[in-house]
């Protein structure tokens, strides 16, 4: 790729980009993810706003209906082998099966696939804009090699510029040459998962689909450590001319945490700078036609600029609810926020009220009283005189009678949440008794409910296929080498050409089945006895479909093991050749 810009007009073109993002985010993402996260965390609400008394009480309904929804879509999303690759002819069968059990060993092997998936999640059901970010590493090692080798692969190691130590050897009289030297081999060839915070992931807001973005820019903290190895390993350049002044958190409150930030000059590798990474269409070699390019840079410094080789950005955008005119989606804090603050000033009043009923004070007349002070002290007895009525000394503060309608109002909410997430009590076991329900009552909220649940695992759904197609396109360029792949029992060898060219279709966890597990597990038994009765004998299945299905039955039944049960894929083959 020719740069024909110079760095000046580059960073003005990108530095325009990112003021417009940085415009837009701290006027109206900012704010909002904020405040979804101060109610997330139950932090303290302002009380003048709101109108409440002083406590340190918060009802905690944003966290209780994220935390409610997550056992739901960890079954529905995680609960099997997240990738399903399916072929469209039988030819692609085998290399469907090769690349969906390498997809699935990237994913949950590879990566620490649940704290990925659960921090981004829960990100989006709190933000609504939850940033996954997927990127390729290609890492070498070197390991030593002794071997006994004929003269002329000794030569051409030699040739091949290999620092080669020989000695000659002889075998069964033929002359032979012990060799060591050291050759490098690909240790690492795999994406990489990383969730972003919400206050790092900068977009086009003009754009509505991450894609169709004109840019998209991850800013982030590193320290001078971080900076001089990737130069060393020639991914950056000009470090030193890197200004000292140029940490900033760009005004932003969230970044902004000095008090937690240790910085010394004797320690300078500690030092932190704010590094930009812009991916985004630019004419870099004014050719009229927009690049794909990756700019990194520092303060007013270009430290490198690259092809986009993924060909798409990187970044996939996860949110519960989508918004017609954003990126950005909308999240369960949102819905849930106007109950939980409401929810708490009532809670607030009844202690209150509770506080106030159980210290009420005691009115009393002064000249009955031989010692009015006795009333302020812990004395057990008080001195009164003689001519007194002791039933007209003392009189206790009228008691505060609580409006009924509060404890209504306090259930009211509680359901207007429950219908606006699609989160019950009921639906979760948290409820046992339905007494004010019919059967059938109870059983339109659970499926209503259901119904909600399983729109927003949709949309987390369509957002993961998206980044697994992704991972198909990088896995059919960059692999190389050979992969072993390790999968429960089974261990599978994939060569390059296993996973090139498949016409394929690609699908989430079969778990997204909008039937319930039971009648799930029906279903698959009376397809697997319909096969077998019917299917075989009329050449409309084979075996190895039938132990699929059998495979299958195993799997929903919590047999992940199921090569303890069933032949091996290749063994069952080998039998279907040997007749």
């Amino acid at each position: 790729m020719k740069v024909k810009l110079e760095d000046k007009d580059i960073l003005e073109i990108i530095k325009k980009d990112k003021e417009q993002a940085l415009s837009y985010y701290n006027q109206h993402l900012k704010p909002r993810f904020k405040k979804y996260y101060e109610l997330y965390n139950g932090e303290k609400i302002d009380t003048k706003k709101y109108r409440m008394p002083e406590s340190s009480f918060i009802s905690r309904d944003v966290l209780v209906t994220i935390r409610a929804l997550m056992p739901d879509i960890n079954k529905l999303l995680f609960s099997s082998n997240p990738v399903e690759v399916t072929a469209r002819s039988g030819e692609d069968e085998e290399k469907a099966a090769k690349m969906q059990a390498l997809l699935n060993y990237q994913i949950t092997a590879q990566n620490p696939y649940h704290t990925i998936f659960t921090r981004l999640i829960t990100n989006a059901l709190i933000t609504g804009c939850a940033a996954l970010k997927i990127l390729w590493i290609k890492e070498y090692s070197e390991k030593e090699i002794d071997e006994i080798v004929p003269k002329e692969k000794m030569q051409s190691l030699i040739n091949a510029g290999f620092q080669v130590k020989s000695s000659p050897v002889y075998i069964n009289g033929i002359e032979k040459y012990r060799v060591q030297y050291k050759a490098s081999y690909i240790s690492k060839n795999q994406p990489v998962f990383e969730v972003l915070p919400y206050n790092e992931f900068l977009f086009d807001a003009s754009a509505l689909s991450l894609q169709e973005a004109d840019y998209v820019i991850h800013r982030k903290l590193v320290n001078y450590d971080y900076l001089i190895r990737r130069q060393k390993d020639g991914v950056y350049k000009n470090i030193s001319k890197i200004k000292d002044n140029v940490f900033t958190y760009e005004d932003d409150d969230v970044l902004n945490k000095p008090h937690y930030i240790s910085s010394s000059d004797k320690n300078k590798a500690r030092k932190l700078y704010m590094l930009n990474e812009y991916w985004g269409r630019i004419d870099i070699d004014n050719d009229g036609l927009l690049e794909n390019v990756v700019i990194t840079y520092c303060g007013s410094q270009i430290l490198s600029i690259e092809e986009n080789t993924y060909s798409m950005y990187p970044f996939f955008v996860f949110a519960p609810f989508l918004s017609m005119d954003s990126i950005a989606g909308r999240g369960l804090a949102e819905l849930a926020e106007n109950t939980q603050i409401i929810k708490t000033a009532l809670i607030r009043e009844i202690l209150e009220n509770t506080r106030r009923n159980n210290n009420r004070k005691i009115f009393y007349k002064v000249d009955d009283l031989l010692n009015p002070s006795q009333m302020v002290t812990s004395e057990q007895y008080v001195a009164v005189r003689d001519s007194a009525d002791i039933n007209n000394i003392f009189a206790p503060e009228p008691f505060e009678v609580i409006s009924a309608n509060t404890f209504s109002l306090v259930e009211y909410f509680d359901k207007e949440n429950q219908k606006i997430t699609g989160v019950s009590e009921m639906k979760h076991g948290l409820k046992q008794s339905v007494e004010t329900q019919t059967a059938t009552e109870a059983v339109i909220k659970y499926e209503s409910a259901a119904s909600q649940v399983q729109t927003v695992v949709l949309n987390f759904a369509e957002s993961l296929k998206e980044a697994y197609r992704f991972l198909v396109y990088q896995n059919q360029r960059f692999i190389d080498n050979v992969q072993v792949v390790r999968l429960l029992n089974d261990v599978i060898e994939i060569n390059p050409q296993d996973i090139k060219d498949i016409d394929f279709d690609l699908n989430i966890s079969q778990s997204l089945s909008s039937g319930r597990e039971d009648t799930r597990r029906r279903a698959l038994n009376n397809a697997l006895a319909m096969m077998i009765e019917i299917g075989e004998p009329r050449n409309l299945t084979d075996n190895m479909r039938i132990r699929n299905l059998m495979a299958k039955i195993l799997e929903e039944s919590g047999l992940k093991d199921t090569e303890n049960y069933l032949i091996g894929l290749e063994k069952l083959r080998e039998q279907a050749e040997n007749g």
